[in-house]
């Protein structure tokens, strides 16, 4: 507990501090409460992984609650934490409402899906923050010039590079980017697996502008807030 004072007390003062990893701290919930409160306050965290920490609902509603105050987090990592299908909703809301990520698995007893989907974004951002050319990148991975890259290979270049993934979020999207299952990455598995995620993105942003054009045109009366099932 005193350790989670303490935590709070730094994050409401500290902008230095970028990244923060107390993964499986067997944090409570009274602990998450605490942490939130220095995270509504903090203004320099990018990074906040809480992986494997019991916080129970409770603490994580009130995780999501400090996030919605920061405006400098861009990843929060709560794999392995239950929580409900409201609390699934809140972090829907929090990843609309703010510029982050939100990396979780089968969290409200929906699918692991929704991890993998989280970990490819992920990369996205990693990609087109650091203006890589991925042909580039893919042959500095390349340390045998053999063409392609292991899943070792890949993990320790990505690594190297500082994209901020866990080992087990790295093997998530090893296995996504290598199509053909064969243990090895070839440079057009690459290529697709970006240029797949960037098209679906286009068509996510293009249904987007068609729904808040025909909601402005429309004759019905405006509605503060609209769920689709």
């Amino acid at each position: 507990m005193a350790g989670s004072v303490a935590l709070m007390n730094i994050l409401k003062i500290n902008v230095r501090l970028k990244v923060l990893d107390i993964s499986n701290n067997h944090l409570n919930t009274k602990a998450a409460h605490n942490i939130s409160l220095g995270l509504a306050q903090n203004k320099g965290l990018e990074t906040l992984l809480l992986n494997l920490n019991p916080v129970g609902e409770d603490g994580m509603a009130a995780i999501l609650k400090g996030a919605q105050k920061n405006n400098s987090l861009r990843l929060l990592g709560i794999e392995d934490i239950t929580v409900s299908p409201s609390t699934y909703h809140s972090i829907a809301d929090l990843q609309q409402s703010h510029d982050i990520i939100v990396v979780h698995n089968q969290v409200g007893g929906f699918s692991s899906a929704q991890s993998n989907a989280g970990v490819m974004s992920l990369f996205d951002k990693f990609i087109d923050e650091n203006t890589m050319d991925l042909e580039a990148l893919f042959n500095a991975f390349d340390k045998d010039g053999s063409g392609d890259l292991s899943h070792d290979e890949m993990k320790y270049g990505l690594k190297e590079a500082g994209i901020m993934l866990t080992s087990k979020q790295l093997d998530v999207l090893l296995d996504e980017l290598d199509a053909d299952k064969s243990g090895t990455i070839e440079f057009s598995e690459l290529l697709d697996g970006v240029n797949a995620r960037k098209e679906i993105k286009m068509k996510a942003s293009n249904s987007d502008k068609k729904f808040d054009f025909n909601f402005k045109t429309s004759s019905y009366p405006p509605l503060h807030k609209l769920k689709l099932s």
